[in-house]
């Protein structure tokens, strides 16, 4: 009985240490500059002269056509990144971006981890606060961006 506790404990303690570890990735702007995770927010609240440092989102997928990414970029552009302070960034592990802010298409798949869809959200020092598999609907997206 203790020993289960104790896997138990572990396994709740090990998921923690993962969310509060800032997430490193590399993306990339329409003009082919390359961004890093740990930096870019800082350096995009001095540029931009934001209050804070903006939230990141990446919305993954497998194909531009798929339903779910549809509908997250939907439900996104609906939410003004300016007055938000978040940017987003693609990443589509089958088609090549070129606009917007995107990730490449090996780091893509990474991301996806076998999945067909996912969107990540991280707050202003690249820590996820939240990842699913599942369109995250605009008032749940919105409070995210609050956090």
């Amino acid at each position: 009985m203790k020993t289960s506790m104790w896997i138990v404990l572990l396994i709740v303690l090990s998921g923690c240490v993962s969310t509060s570890e800032s997430a490193e990735f590399r993306f990339y702007d329409a003009h082919g500059e390359e961004y890093n995770s740990l930096t870019a927010p800082s350096n995009f609240k001095k540029e931009f002269n934001l209050d804070a440092q903006p939230k990141m989102v990446i919305v993954a997928t497998s194909s531009s056509s798929n339903p779910e990414y549809k509908e997250q970029i939907d439900v996104i552009s609906k939410v003004n990144a300016e007055e938000m302070e978040y940017l987003y960034v693609i990443a589509n592990s089958e088609e090549e971006q070129s606009q917007g802010y995107y990730m490449t298409r090996e780091d893509s798949a990474n991301i996806l981890e076998g999945t067909t869809f996912k969107i990540i959200v991280f707050d202003g020092l690249s820590k996820a606060i939240k990842e699913s598999n599942q369109v995250i609907g605009i008032n749940e997206f919105k409070n995210y961006l609050t956090k």
